[in-house]
């Protein structure tokens, strides 16, 4: 699946298989106290065995740290490309982070173990 995050971080997008991207999201967000992610206002647009569907998020992040706020909230929304192949499944992804509020050394500190 190709995922495209360099809103965020920037880069290029990768293309990875199921298992590549859990460990990718275990490495990138285990290393948090906590997280919460909200996926909301699902408009699906459907042309054969093809569909896009868009979405806003809000995702906030806790890590107690010495460096500051113990909080990371970003919002904005994602993009899921979809292939029909007997049932639906996700070809991409395209997360658009718009704002961001708190303490954005979370993301560094939680993949280094704090």
């Amino acid at each position: 699946m190709r995922l495209d995050y360099t809103s965020l971080n920037g880069g290029e997008p990768v293309v990875l298989g199921p298992g590549q991207i859990v460990d990718a999201w275990e490495r990138g967000l285990g290393g948090y106290d906590a997280t919460h992610h909200m996926i909301t206002n699902h408009l699906v647009e459907v042309t054969g065995d093809t569909a896009v569907c868009t979405a806003s998020f809000q995702a906030t992040h806790r890590l107690e740290n010495r460096f500051g706020s113990p909080l990371w909230t970003l919002g904005g929304t994602y993009r899921f490309d979809l292939v029909r192949e007997g049932d639906w499944k996700i070809g991409g992804l395209v997360m658009t982070a718009t704002w961001a509020d708190g303490n954005q050394q979370l993301a560094t500190l939680a993949a280094e173990g704090r």
